[in-house]
């Protein structure tokens, strides 16, 4: 029995599966989470080559040339909502091709991403007029550069040491600066039925609900934490795009609504 990487604690209920892969989940935070002791590494820049993840990710980066659309997309705007207006110099960890990193600068950010896959990174540079590195984030929060706000995008349910990671994060912070986050959320039928290689294990090897999510937030030194959830396939504002948004529902295009994923933001004391 492996002690859950939120709460430590060793009380776990039934196993539960993911897609294929069989997980534990702690009676305490209710994480879900894949056995460390089972985990091995994951080439990133084969996952960032993968159909779904080019179909996703770089031919959306590419087809749009207004970079503000990304503020729409359901994982983002929780951000821009919550710090509609706030500025200064931004930090994205795990900034895959860097999406968001295009919106946050679009928006009046002072923008830097970082991400482990030099896949990723080769990709984004292309127009990026801001700086992308290949670079893990204990190496960047060592050298002392500090932000004003941290984000990281569905990077967390990869990590089998979260509060660690989220350690570091706290070190690249100035003082009452603040860390966003997103997860998938394993409160959704998709999260629990997934089979995409890129949303179970070993990819995938935490599975946050709001109480787990802030548990680790709270446990890494943070506080004021809020959580929330990302609602997807919801209907448009506007009678045509409602209408146009009904159609492609009947026709299979578009899935029943569903809180996805979930948001986090939090304080560094």
């Amino acid at each position: 029995m492996s002690a859950c990487p939120v709460c430590d604690g060793l009380n776990t209920d039934r196993p539960a599966r993911i897609g294929a892969f069989q997980v534990q989940v702690c009676a305490d935070c209710g994480l879900w989470f894949f056995d460390p002791a089972q985990a091995r590494t994951v080439d990133y820049d084969e996952v960032y080559r993968t159909p779904e993840y080019e179909e996703h990710h770089l031919e959306a980066l590419y087809r749009t040339k207004d970079w503000l659309a990304f503020a729409n997309y359901p994982t983002y705007r929780p951000f821009f909502d919550r710090l509609r207006d706030a500025r200064g110099a931004l930090l994205d960890v795990g900034c895959g091709v860097g999406r968001f990193c295009r919106a946050a600068y679009a928006k009046g950010w002072q923008v830097r991403g970082i991400d482990v896959s030099r896949t990723a990174i080769e990709a984004g540079r292309k127009d990026a007029p801001f700086p992308l590195a290949v670079m893990p984030i204990e190496e960047l929060a060592a050298g002392g550069e500090k932000f004003d706000v941290v984000t990281s995008f569905e990077v967390l349910e990869h990590l089998s040491e979260p509060k660690k990671f989220v350690g570091h994060i706290r070190r690249a912070l100035k003082p009452g600066g603040r860390f966003f986050c997103t997860v998938p959320n394993v409160d959704s039928p998709s999260v629990r039925s997934a089979t995409r290689q890129d949303w179970v294990p070993p990819v995938h090897v935490l599975f946050f609900n709001q109480r787990a999510l802030r548990e680790m937030l709270q446990r890494a030194g943070l506080t004021d934490v809020e959580t929330g959830e990302i609602w997807v396939n919801t209907p448009p504002r506007g009678l045509l795009r409602q209408l146009k948004h009904g159609v492609l529902r009947l026709l299979g295009r578009i899935g029943r609504p569903e809180p996805l994923g979930l948001w986090a933001i939090a304080s560094v004391p």
